[in-house]
């Protein structure tokens, strides 16, 4: 009698995971997703303690289906302030309605002496219609003291 030992890697089949998926999603032709889109548009302006505006801040934007923000939030869109430092972006999900927690954080340019501001709503209502609803988020950088 033989008796034969399998050992798995599962590291290798975790690293594997992420292609397998996209070779299966490749192979099958165009993917379309198709249904309700809810979604929000987030905008604001990133300014100074003194209202002067900050030109060129990164803005991020996540979101979680939270009526809560007591929950990690997750980055998914982005955005770079203008000369007005204002900036928009939309944030959604397939989905009809969804009750959300939205955090916008706004880094300072590289080369201000500021520190990032994060602000963070919760209860803001995303959802799929003709037109998306918009939720206004200001943000203050204040001096890093450097």
């Amino acid at each position: 009698m033989v008796t034969i030992q399998l050992r798995v890697d599962m590291d290798f089949f975790v690293r594997l995971a992420p292609w397998t998926v996209l070779l299966f999603l490749t192979s099958c032709g165009p993917t379309e997703l198709d249904g309700p889109f809810a979604a929000v548009r987030v905008f604001g302006q990133v300014t100074t303690q003194v209202g002067t505006p900050v030109a060129g801040a990164p803005v991020a934007l996540a979101w979680r289906p939270l009526n809560t923000c007591d929950q990690e939030v997750f980055t998914i869109a982005y955005d770079t302030t203008d000369a007005q430092g204002q900036y928009a972006a939309t944030v959604g999900e397939f989905g009809r309605r969804f009750v959300a927690c939205i955090r916008v954080i706004a880094e300072p340019p590289p080369d201000a002496s500021l520190l990032p501001d994060t602000v963070f709503n919760p209860g803001v209502v995303m959802e799929a219609g003709a037109r998306e609803d918009s939720v206004a988020v200001n943000l203050v950088l204040q001096p890093s003291g450097t």
